[in-house]
């Protein structure tokens, strides 16, 4: 199990991420990666502000974490549950502990948190109230309904 000084540090700097997105105009998921206590790695989704349509907050947090890091002994915080992409991508690195900020506003899309478990990732769902608002915010929007959901492929 993880500390409880480092679930506050990954939970901070994944919603840091998620807001950093937010404000720029981009859907609220960020990510960050933590290992032997400390984050090594941060990410947000960029699907709005780099055009693309594989930086997902977790994949952008991978990308930048580089190779210099064990993936084996991470633990990957998250401001939402993966989608099928972000979940391949822990699986690919065999990160072994995801901790979810918001399971909650996963209507839109299949969430993978049983996925990942048969796969033996520990998932931990960690509520956090600020990436639940920020979510809703996001998907509810009048004026962001939609960026969401073609972030999630239902658009």
């Amino acid at each position: 199990m993880v500390d409880n000084a480092t679930l506050e540090a990954g939970a901070e700097a994944a919603y840091a991420q998620a807001k950093k997105s937010f404000d720029e105009g981009g859907v609220p998921v960020g990510s960050a990666l933590v290992v032997d206590g400390a984050v090594v790695a941060v990410g947000h989704n960029k699907r709005v502000q780099s055009g693309s349509n594989v930086l997902h907050g977790e994949t952008d947090c991978l990308e930048n974490a580089g190779h210099a890091h064990d993936f084996s002994k991470a633990v990957l915080f998250t401001t939402l549950s993966p989608c099928s992409m972000c979940a391949g991508a822990i699986l690919l690195f065999k990160i072994p502990m995801v901790v979810i900020l918001d399971a909650e506003n996963t209507a839109d899309f299949d969430t993978n948190e049983d996925y990942l478990r048969s796969k033996g990732v520990d998932v931990v769902i960690r509520p956090h109230a600020p990436s639940i608002a920020l979510n809703k915010r996001f998907q509810t929007g009048a004026d962001t309904r939609r960026i969401w959901l073609g972030d999630v492929g239902t658009a």
